[in-house]
């Protein structure tokens, strides 16, 4: 009966001591998180006390609210530890956990990348990223209507491939990336597409109506942002565009990456860290989620070029009879050679005259609007200079057969227009150059039935233009 008595009298004490020791364990459990606020160099993160109330419910990759002095901030969990080390009394407690999902392991292993590629700070990172949280609680939206795909759709690209995509036309790569969606989506997956501009994001999104799709940039709303956060984690959705924002977004199942218009300065970001390129970051997440990437370019850049020309990136041209322009260099200087001493050379006076019998119009481009040339020796081609600044003299072309004075644009000190060259000692200077003035006058002469529109920013030609069109 005594050994009765003490085994009842024992099991309310374990069960007692089983209680404690959870409550001894939530109490000395500590989070330690990136904030969204600029840190130094050295503070990667800060710890918070777990209050017991949310132990069950703070996960590694949970959105929590932290105190810092005497505001409220957001912040991602990375790590959960039990340590007795540290001082207690000097911790604050988390707040609460934020609506969002959690960030899973692929998203804080981006984090972690990006912050090592570019030598930054975690929290710079996830200042950038963070989604905006939401004020209240928001009910996301229910199931999304899946987009419809076209049969008997060929294979674009291969899982964890690089390609880049040069294209000519405007509908060539809508057509190529509607092609990428079909086959996106017949596998169950997901597929981003990353802009440089936001006019050409709305213009895609224009494109890819009636399908169904979220968009996540700058400007979004913080309740849209909610909900298209929770729509990519759950899956609900298979299309995502936006701008740089949408690196971070919860990817389930991503399986293609497409940056568009790769070559866009307006990928890199210049005035914020991180100093992230669309590119770079594109290559860093392809290999996380061991997905396909696609750069879109119709003039590629010469980074991505190189890896073409290193079998890197495998090169995709649209399935297009649209021949490539041909392009034709000509030297004014071996015209002279053959007698053609006009600064128009044959191969453009020909193609004028094929356009006129064709009945199309020619396109001139001078980058020169002004009506001065540069005094050249006619034997050694050797710039007549300025004794004050040393700088080349400048002569009218609309008077170069009188060559009464020359000048110069810095010091505007006239001077006679020199007769003798003092590098090959002969005599014979000439204006090198040409004037719009001058380039319409020798069109005039040449095609005498043309129509010669000179346009440039200081004349009333636009305008004529622009009524001639009409």
């Amino acid at each position: 009966m005594l050994d009765g008595v003490q085994k009842v009298r024992l099991t309310p004490l374990l069960v007692y001591a089983s209680h404690f020791a959870i409550f001894l364990q939530s109490q000395n459990m500590f989070a330690h998180v990136i904030i969204n606020r600029k840190l130094p160099e050295k503070l990667n993160s800060l710890i918070y006390t777990i209050p017991p109330s949310l132990a069950n419910h703070i996960q590694v990759g949970s959105i929590v609210s932290v105190p810092l002095r005497n505001s409220l901030i957001h912040g991602i969990v990375i790590k959960k530890t039990h340590s007795k080390d540290i001082a207690i009394k000097n911790i604050k407690d988390i707040e609460a956990i934020q609506p969002l999902s959690s960030l899973n392991k692929k998203q804080l292993q981006s984090i972690h990348e990006i912050s090592s590629y570019y030598c930054c700070t975690l929290s710079s990172v996830v200042k950038f990223f963070l989604p905006p949280v939401p004020k209240r609680l928001i009910k996301p939206l229910g199931e999304y209507e899946k987009p419809s795909i076209h049969e008997n759709q060929k294979e674009i690209f291969e899982k964890q491939k690089r390609y880049l995509f040069k294209y000519t036309f405007e509908r060539e790569k809508y057509h190529f990336y509607k092609q990428c969606i079909d086959q996106v989506i017949s596998g169950g997956g997901q597929i981003l597409f990353i802009f440089a501009e936001l006019f050409q994001l709305q213009a895609f999104e224009q494109e890819l109506m009636p399908n169904t799709f979220v968009s996540l940039k700058g400007s979004t709303r913080s309740t849209q942002y909610y909900r298209a956060w929770d729509a990519i984690a759950q899956k609900k959705v298979s299309i995502i565009t936006g701008t740089r924002k949408a690196w971070l977004a919860p990817f389930s199942s991503l399986q293609l990456i497409i940056v568009d218009d790769e070559h866009n300065s307006s990928h890199k970001n210049w005035d914020m860290h991180p100093r992230m390129h669309n590119r770079d970051v594109g290559y860093l997440l392809a290999n996380i989620h061991k997905s396909a990437l696609i750069l879109s370019s119709f003039a590629p850049s010469c980074e991505s070029f190189l890896q073409v020309m290193r079998k890197e990136l495998q090169l995709i041209h649209p399935n297009s009879k649209q021949h490539f322009h041909k392009f034709t260099l000509v030297n004014l200087a071996d015209e002279g050679k053959w007698g053609h001493y006009a600064f128009l050379s044959q191969a453009t006076q020909q193609s004028i005259e094929r356009n006129m019998a064709q009945g199309t119009q020619t396109l001139l481009l001078l980058n020169k609007k002004s009506e001065y040339g540069s005094v050249v020796c006619a034997h050694c081609k050797v710039h007549a200079l300025c004794a004050t600044c040393k700088l080349p003299l400048r002569g009218s072309l609309a008077q170069e057969r009188e060559r009464k004075n020359a000048f110069c644009l810095r010091c505007q000190q006239e001077v006679p227009f020199p007769s003798f060259c003092m590098s090959c000692q002969k005599t014979g200077f000439r204006l090198s150059g040409i004037s719009m003035t001058r380039l319409s006058q020798e069109l005039k002469k040449r095609f005498p039935h043309a129509t010669v529109l000179p346009m440039h920013a200081e004349s009333r030609s636009l305008a004529r233009a622009k009524k001639l069109q009409k």
